[in-house]
């Protein structure tokens, strides 16, 4: 069976798929092996394909909250779809942090971009700042991989990679742990803002002051995830077939007047 045939809903979690691949403990601090390679890097990816997946349904969940008068809280959903994107878009490129046996650990499985290179692991320290960690991994990502325009749109990548780090996460924690306060004045009637959440990149700004930046976030982050999808479509069948579904849930939940998700192209994007 041809390795992408393989793609799909992943069937365990990635520390034990590792685990059961490599059958070693995984209980050194850091080392490097070509075991496996081709089997865990698409484990990578079908677990990477299935994340973008719920990204795109919880953007969908936040965009309906927007849509019903309760914008305030869609920022929480946005943030979370965030989170799922970013760590759909961090296995596309060989790199995740899993858990396994109770410890965390860091994969690259792409170390400088070539096939001959080997896996890279390495255990990491525990740490309260999970989130925070994932930001931090990412935003590094931005700034060492390069990829083509209609992949990853430039403007995009320079305004993800201006945030702080703990900027990410400030709009989604205020709204969660700030006990005496709430974002905006829907918290006893619904408000509609036909305006909140729509980011197209080349007219606005994606900064962590705007009333909606946890959903624009999920949107950017969205969009750089769907252009490598995109750019892989027309060479692998099966990851075609994934992105037909996005397709359809984006046509279903309305996407395109907001983020011209559905449309692959950039320019048609930046309509």
């Amino acid at each position: 069976m041809a390795p992408t045939e393989k793609i799909g809903v992943p069937t365990e979690p990635i520390g034990e798929g590792l685990s059961i691949l490599l059958g070693a403990p995984l209980e050194q601090e850091r080392w490097e092996t070509d075991d496996q390679k081709d089997e865990v890097r698409i484990l990578l990816l079908r677990e990477g394909l299935y994340l973008v997946h719920k990204a795109a349904h919880v953007l969908g969940a936040a965009l309906a909250h927007v849509d019903g008068g309760m914008a305030s809280w869609s920022n929480s959903s946005g943030y979370q779809s965030a989170l799922f994107g970013v760590r759909g878009l961090l296995s596309f490129v060989g790199v995740t942090v899993f858990e396994w046996n109770n410890q965390k650990f860091l994969l690259d499985a792409w170390k400088g971009g070539a096939s001959e290179a080997p896996l890279r692991f390495e255990r990491l320290r525990a740490t309260k700042h999970e989130h925070l960690n994932l930001w931090v991994l990412f935003s590094r990502v931005l700034r060492v991989v390069e990829a083509p325009e209609e992949v990853w749109p430039r403007k995009i990548v320079q305004e993800l990679c201006g945030l702080g780090e703990s900027e990410f996460a400030s709009q989604r924690n205020r709204l969660l742990y700030m006990i005496h306060s709430w974002p905006l004045d829907d918290l006893h009637e619904l408000v509609y803002r036909p305006a909140f959440g729509v980011y197209r990149c080349q007219e606005h700004s994606l900064e962590a002051s705007r009333i909606d930046f946890s959903v624009v976030l999920a949107g950017a982050i969205l969009r750089c995830v769907l252009g490598a999808i995109s750019s892989l479509a027309g060479r692998v069948p099966r990851i075609g077939s994934e992105l037909q579904k996005l397709e359809n849930w984006f046509a279903a939940a309305e996407f395109g007047t907001r983020y011209r998700a559905s449309r692959w192209q950039h320019d048609e994007f930046n309509e």
